[in-house]
């Protein structure tokens, strides 16, 4: 009898077991990228800048709320060029207005007017310095940022985004990027 009580309790604690690893298991995440391919980018900027950019590729996840209890949904994409390449620095806020959940897939559009100076807008604001063009940033103007999976830990995406500075001078980026928090 004790032996029948022993075994039905070594299987419901490796039934427990079980559960647990499962539970804890991510599938959501996507295994099909290699690790060399984690927190990077890959663009081809075209116009006053004919060149391959790449680099490292963070992001940043935030719910603000103003004065008048208005939330908005954020998602920063932070990118600096890697030591031996072109020096530049890239960065795309993705924002969503009158809403409590995170910046979720889907593609987003430049925003082409934002309300203020990045107060409480829907779509996309971009800027890059890029050093070898002048001291002046450029701004987004055009284009479109798709998010094809988020998660806490990571962002993987493409984009397709013109931009200008005062100056007149123009580059388009297009690629791809796999960014990590």
């Amino acid at each position: 009898m004790k032996q029948i009580l022993f075994k039905i309790g070594a299987l419901g604690l490796f039934g427990i077991f079980c559960a647990f690893l499962i539970s804890e298991a991510r599938v959501s995440s996507p295994l099909l990228y290699d690790e060399d391919s984690m927190g990077k980018y890959a663009f081809q900027s075209t116009g006053d800048l004919s060149q391959y950019l790449d680099g490292k590729v963070n992001f940043e996840s935030l719910i603000q709320i103003d004065d008048n209890r208005h939330s908005t949904s954020i998602l920063k994409l932070k990118l600096d060029s890697e030591e031996n390449g072109l020096p530049h620095t890239v960065e795309f806020l993705i924002s969503q207005e009158n809403t409590n959940k995170p910046v979720s897939k889907g593609s987003y559009l430049i925003s082409q007017d934002p309300n203020g100076f990045l107060n409480n807008f829907d779509g996309v604001f971009g800027f890059a310095n890029i050093n070898s063009l002048g001291e002046l940033p450029f701004f987004a103007k055009s284009g479109e940022v798709r998010l094809d999976f988020v998660d806490d830990f990571m962002v993987k995406g493409m984009l397709n985004v013109s931009l200008r500075n005062g100056n007149g001078k123009s580059i388009n980026l297009e690629g791809d990027f796999v960014a990590l928090k």
